[in-house]
């Protein structure tokens, strides 16, 4: 399964996943909280899956399976995200103890508890999330394993829409999501909907919806290439 995704791209991808990789080794030593290399390594999958998706063309040209093909791109996918995860919540887990309990943060962490500040003026206050626990930890590495396997997959899904209809079908399908993230920010400002904290529960009410609706228009995309 896994050779039948891999064997048309499997140069280019093999450097484009070390590429990431390097963001992310480089992460700690580069940012304070490593937020701005992370975040390139995740948004990385989307052309780095997009442009692997391509080789479904000839795979499936080669009378490999449309079933094969998936199953060898999840394999993919979720081997890197899970392997980029756990480089990521390594990396954070060091920045976190080596920073001064007042000063740890990072948009990845899921905390827990009050801490006490001291703001500008010299007044102290409680500030929500300065704890971690094990649960919180491994809460972390999920959140980082859904982002990296969310973009994993709606870049194939972009890649595979054009490969199946043409770049006038992408331009088509990138519309209707820059259409739906109006709309979404829309509603966010013009009602009184509660608040929703990242990264929990945030991050997982965003990416296993898109990651949904992106995986069934990846499937029906390849199924759509004729052999």
């Amino acid at each position: 399964m896994l050779p039948a995704f891999l064997h048309p791209v499997r140069r280019g991808f093999a450097a484009g996943a070390a590429v990431l990789a390097a963001l992310v080794l480089l992460a700690p030593l580069a940012d304070q909280d490593g937020f701005g290399w992370y975040f390139a390594a995740i948004a990385g999958m989307v052309p780095l899956f997009g442009w692997a998706a391509g080789g479904a063309v000839p795979a499936r040209a080669a009378d490999v399976p449309a079933r094969t093909w998936l199953a060898g791109l999840g394999l993919a996918a979720g081997a890197l995200s899970a392997g980029l995860a756990a480089l990521c919540w390594a990396g954070t887990l060091l920045l976190w103890r080596a920073d001064p309990p007042d000063a740890r943060f990072s948009s990845f962490v899921i905390t827990v508890g009050e801490r006490m500040l001291t703001d500008t003026s010299g007044r102290p206050h409680l500030a929500a999330g300065s704890e971690t626990t094990a649960l919180t930890w491994a809460g972390t590495y999920l959140v980082f394993a859904a982002l990296f396997l969310c973009t994993a997959v709606a870049g194939a899904a972009l890649g595979a829409v054009r490969a199946a209809w043409g770049a006038p079908a992408l331009a088509g399908l990138l519309l209707a999501v820059f259409a739906a993230w109006l709309g979404s920010l829309w509603l966010a400002l013009s009602t009184d909907l509660p608040g929703i904290r990242a990264p929990w529960p945030g991050v997982f009410l965003f990416t296993i919806p898109i990651g949904v609706i992106a995986a069934a228009l990846l499937v029906r995309a390849v199924t759509r290439i004729e052999p």
